[in-house]
């Protein structure tokens, strides 16, 4: 079983520029009973709440960077393999006008989509995209 844990920071800590201690914070708290064995079986979907089903437009660039700083959160946690085993996901308003671009990103494993991948035609369009991409 691979599970996917959620993190994230609300409006108020990104607005502070908490973001990646707030998320570092998280990481600890959710990872510290993991045994080391087990780590880089989890998906870590970094899902800022303040995107979750609003429609505003994040930066992949920025995502990159603050994913790039979960794994080296992870590395010091675990190691540098580990965080190069885990996957870490993006998840905030996708949709196929903006997954390619966080597809693209080199630190980011994948997508995590909410309601967007209700409707089927929306489902089918973003699987397409990502097979196109496919790393």
């Amino acid at each position: 079983m691979n599970p996917i844990i959620c993190i994230g920071e609300n409006l108020e800590k990104k607005e502070q520029n908490e973001t990646q201690f707030f998320l570092n914070k998280q990481i600890e708290n959710i990872l510290k009973s993991v045994n080391k064995e087990y780590v880089s079986n989890i998906i870590l979907a970094y899902e800022p709440i303040w995107a979750i089903g609003t429609g505003r437009k994040t930066d992949p660039i920025k995502i990159n960077n603050i994913v790039r700083n979960i794994r080296i959160k992870i590395s010091l946690l675990f190691s540098n393999e580990i965080s190069k085993k885990i996957r870490i996901i993006y998840g905030g308003s996708i949709s196929n006008l903006n997954a390619e671009s966080f597809l693209l990103q080199k630190e980011i494993d994948g997508i995590l989509v909410g309601k967007y991948s209700l409707e089927v035609k929306n489902f089918l369009s973003l699987t397409k995209i990502a097979q196109k991409i496919k790393k």
